[in-house]
């Protein structure tokens, strides 16, 4: 979470040493997959929960690997780029219908109110959907009509910068980072960076970035 430079002064309480045999690029996934993890812990996911994630990005898409791992969980995907519906084809997971409704969770990560209103119309009675979401200044319209008072529907925020407070009382904030580690182990996670640029390239790509260049899933940078 430290600015990029090349020597830096932090408090060691807020170092935390990679682990042998995590390879330095699937490494940074770290911050990522603590917003997965916490996002995870938010909605209370049961075995056998249909699952539907809106937006297959590096949160989206990492997100669905932990729902993935979990017993008898259904996880379906709905992404517009058609670069990244191939991405969360190759990893195993299934496309929504536009149609497909009776979802036990959904999980939004595509900062839209279209995206954010599939979600809420997707889930069934009592259904939750957990915002991930990040939209800066940029306002938000969804319709709370239909059948979301009706079916007793929920929006629930997913930060990562709090543990749940069901965990507040045991849990720390490195061993949830101890947690992730462990996860990130598994050499699938190197599918999710997709490609990468060396640091001098990055204003470029961030230009590309706002003209909606999805080429990639994620962009590991080479310092």
């Amino acid at each position: 979470m430290h600015p990029h430079q090349d020597r830096c002064v932090v408090p060691a309480a807020d170092v935390f040493v990679v682990p042998d045999g995590i390879p330095p690029l699937r490494a940074a996934l770290a911050s990522n997959m603590e917003t997965a993890l916490n996002a995870v812990w938010d909605a209370q996911v049961s075995a056998g929960d249909r699952v539907l994630v809106v937006g297959f990005g590096i949160i989206g898409s990492l997100t669905a690997r932990l729902l993935q791992a979990m017993p008898a969980v259904q996880v379906d995907i709905e992404e517009l780029h058609p670069v990244r519906q191939q991405f969360a084809r190759q990893m195993g997971f299934a496309l929504a219908d536009a149609d497909d409704k009776g979802y036990d969770l959904a999980f939004h990560t595509s900062a839209s109110s279209a995206g954010l209103q599939r979600c809420i119309d997707a889930v069934g009675f009592e259904g939750k959907v957990i915002e991930m979401s990040w939209y800066g200044d940029q306002p938000v319209t969804v319709h709370l009509g239909g059948t979301f008072h009706s079916q007793r529907k929920q929006i629930i925020s997913a930060q990562v910068s709090h543990l749940p407070a069901s965990r507040q009382s045991r849990w720390t904030y490195q061993r949830r980072k101890a947690v992730v580690f462990a996860l990130l182990r598994e050499a699938a996670f190197d599918q999710h960076i997709t490609d990468t640029v060396r640091f001098e390239q990055l204003p470029a790509l961030f230009d590309q970035i706002r003209q909606g260049d999805l080429s990639a899933l994620c962009w590991g940078i080479a310092y």
